[in-house]
């Protein structure tokens, strides 16, 4: 009895931490990044809890604003031509308990010219907007948030995958350009299940949410 009181204790205590919405008291601080001369041809992000707004650029460089923490950062890299941007954690566990950081310091906002053909980007628990861009292939992931495209226009393949949210918005080109697959479980899609001709591929999988998707010729 002796040994299972203070397990109760601290057990009460982390419920009542959560309950409570404890803070890990980071400090956060907005920064930039600016690609410069280097040679970068696809794109790589790797967040979570993040809302990620990605626009075309109006140079031929990547824009990144973001805001850091001490315990939560963006490690950003260039290898092989390819930009990698990853959410990184220096936290003991107790400080994953309670609220997540206010919303203003997890969103990223990203500005990416028509010279980076090949973009990934994983977020979870925020929407992911996509506007107005120029690529050749776009492969977009979401757990807990939406997918929003607004006039996105690929040279070769879209393919989106969505668990616990939707998926919606507009790409460029009509709906004979694109080969579709859709897979969709819980949910309603104006896409057919599968279309096999088309010089593009669209492929789609959404887990409890809806896919509605127009094309704009």
């Amino acid at each position: 009895m002796k040994k299972t009181l203070p397990l109760l204790c601290v057990f009460s205590i982390l419920m009542l931490c959560i309950l409570a919405g404890c803070s890990n008291n980071d400090t956060f601080e907005q920064k930039t990044f600016l690609s410069g001369e280097d040679i970068i041809s696809s794109l790589v992000v790797d967040v979570t809890d993040r809302q990620l707004n990605i626009s075309v650029s109006d140079d031929d460089q990547i824009h990144l604003e973001y805001y850091d923490g001490k315990k939560e950062f963006l490690n950003i890299k260039i290898e092989n031509n390819t930009l990698f941007v990853k959410l990184t954690f220096d936290k003991k566990w107790s400080d994953f308990l309670g609220k997540k950081a206010a919303l203003d310091y997890r969103k990223i906002y990203l500005r990416i010219p028509s010279s980076i053909t090949d973009i990934t980007v994983n977020s979870t628990n925020e929407n992911i907007t996509v506007t107005q861009l120029n690529t050749k292939n776009i492969y977009l992931s979401n757990v807990g948030g939406d997918i929003k495209l607004n006039k996105l226009n690929v040279e070769k393949e879209i393919s989106i995958n969505v668990k616990n949210g939707d998926i919606n918005g507009s790409v460029i080109g009509g709906y004979d350009d694109f080969a579709i697959t859709c897979t969709i479980k819980k949910g309603n899609s104006n896409l057919p299940a599968e279309k096999i001709n088309g010089k593009k591929t669209l492929k789609t999988f959404c887990n409890n949410g809806d896919i509605n998707i127009e094309f704009i010729i």
